[in-house]
């Protein structure tokens, strides 16, 4: 099995979008472990579908962070 640990700590405008996901997901009523870990697999999904459509429509398999950011911000 592979493991891999994701932290960050986000403050303001960040940790307030991350809250009211975690209200729209219902993950705020869970233990923080579970909610986490089900957060980043959803979290993990979405990015993995918009690296594939960014990849159908431009053609790069691998975009770097600023050109998924860019292509996320304008769908």
């Amino acid at each position: 099995m592979t493991t891999k640990r994701i932290s960050a700590e986000l403050t303001d405008d960040d940790a307030i979008k991350l809250d009211i996901l975690y209200t729209t997901t219902r993950l705020n009523g869970m233990p923080k472990k579970d909610a986490d870990r089900m957060f980043c697999e959803i979290a993990t999904l979405s990015v993995e579908k918009a690296i594939e459509s960014y990849r159908r429509e431009t053609g790069v398999q691998y975009p770097s962070y600023d050109q998924l950011r860019d292509y996320l911000g304008k769908i």
